[in-house]
Parts: structure tokens; sequence; C-alpha cells
């Protein structure tokens, strides 16, 4: 948390047409809004570096997408 209450919150989604994308980002923006001492909150949408399941997730969450 910064100065005066602000959070700065940089993240990603999982493709650049992600169609839960506002929906993701409205939920967050709430959930992090609501912490006590939260005033401000901003989001920051990057895709770099990409995003990519081999190796962003975890073993045990492969393995049920069936990626191992």
């Amino acid at each position: 948390m910064s100065n005066e209450g602000e959070v700065f919150v940089k993240h990603t989604l999982t493709s650049p047409g992600c169609p839960v994308g506002p929906l993701i980002q409205s939920s967050m923006h709430q959930a992090v809004r609501s912490l006590p001492g939260v005033a401000k909150v901003r989001l920051e949408l990057t895709f770099d570096p990409p995003w990519d399941p081999r190796t962003r997730v975890s073993d045990e969450v492969k393995l049920k997408l069936g990626l191992l």
C-alpha cells in the first residue's frame, strides 16, 4: 500500500480477449477497495510477460488440466 491508502495492482489475464476480463477487474477493484485502510485502488492490466499455463500454473493444476 502506498501513501494515503492508495493500492496499485498490476495484473494480467489469460489472454487479451478474455471474455470475463471486465468482470475480473471489477471484482478485483471491489475486493481490494473493501479492505481496511484502502481509500483508492489503481489497476494496471499488462500482458508482459505473456501468461502461459505451462510456466504460471502449479503442477497440481497442470495435472487437472491434462498438461502433465
